[in-house]
C-alpha cells in the first residue's frame, strides 16, 4: 500500500492521524538521541526570529533550493506526530498562518506565512533513529 495523501487543509488532520496509524507517541522537544548526529548549530536569519522551535531542536545547515530560495535544515527531538502537533499549535501563536498541508506515515509538511515570510515546513522520520525527526524550513 502506498503513502496516504490527505486533502489540502491545515497541518494536522484527524483523518491523517487515523490513516497514518493512530495518535501521538512520545514528545517534541528535549534532547536529541546520539543517532541524530547534528552538526554545529547555525543561527536562523533575523527574519525568522519569531519562528518557534521545540526545546532541543538544532538547525545545522542551510542551502539554496532549485529556485534560489533558502532552506534551513536540522533535527527536532521527539517523534513525528508530536513534532507536527507542536508546529500546528505554536506557529499560529507566533503570528503565522498555516496553509496547505500533507501528512504521510513518515512525513508531514505545511505551508506557512506571516511576518512578511512565505515558507514551507517539512518534518520527516529519521531512518534508524527513534526519537528524532528531520526538519526543513524553506523560504520563498
Amino acid at each position: 500500500m502506498g503513502p496516504v495523501r490527505c486533502a489540502p487543509a491545515p497541518f494536522l488532520l484527524v483523518l491523517a492521524l487515523a490513516a497514518c496509524g493512530g495518535g501521538s507517541k512520545g514528545t517534541a522537544g528535549g534532547t536529541l538521541p546520539s543517532c541524530a548526529h547534528p552538526g554545529p548549530a547555525i543561527a536562523l536569519p533575523q527574519r525568522l526570529d519569531r519562528f518557534p522551535l521545540p526545546h532541543g531542536a538544532v538547525i545545522d545547515s542551510s542551502r539554496m533550493d532549485a529556485a534560489g530560495d533558502p532552506v534551513f535544515a536540522g533535527y527536532v527531538p521527539g517523534d513525528l506526530e508530536p513534532a507536527r502537533d507542536y508546529f500546528e499549535r505554536e506557529l499560529p501563536k507566533r503570528g503565522y498562518d498555516l496553509g496547505e498541508g500533507d501528512a504521510e506515515e513518515q512525513e508531514a509538511e505545511t505551508d506557512f506565512e506571516g511576518h512578511g515570510i512565505d515558507g514551507h515546513l517539512k518534518l520527516h522520520d529519521l531512518s534508524g533513529c527513534d526519537g528524532a525527526v528531520t526538519l526543513e524550513i524553506g523560504l520563498r
